[in-house]
């Protein structure tokens, strides 16, 4: 009797240790997740303030006039300058 009593409590161990592991695993997971999520996130606000990205290279293209889209865009927007708006 003293036998499988032991084993009980042993089994009881193993099953917690088990528990706990599996629990320490799905945290890990969930704090791995959003290191990465807070990287890439970084990653693109760090690229978009460079001088070579694309909306910076976008706007230069509106300035120079070289951009037929962004100009037809621009023309149909009324001019807040005429009306006496500073933006």
């Amino acid at each position: 009797m003293t036998n499988n009593s032991k084993d009980y409590i042993i089994d009881i161990e193993i099953k917690d240790l088990i528990e706990e592991t599996d629990a320490a695993a799905r945290r890990t997971r969930w704090i791995i997740i959003v290191l990465v999520v807070a990287t890439v996130i970084v990653g693109i606000g760090f690229y978009n303030s460079t001088k070579w990205s694309f909306s910076v290279e976008r706007l230069e293209a509106l300035l120079r006039g070289k951009d037929s889209a962004a100009r037809e865009r621009k023309s149909a927007l009324p001019d807040f300058r005429s009306a006496g708006l500073d933006i």
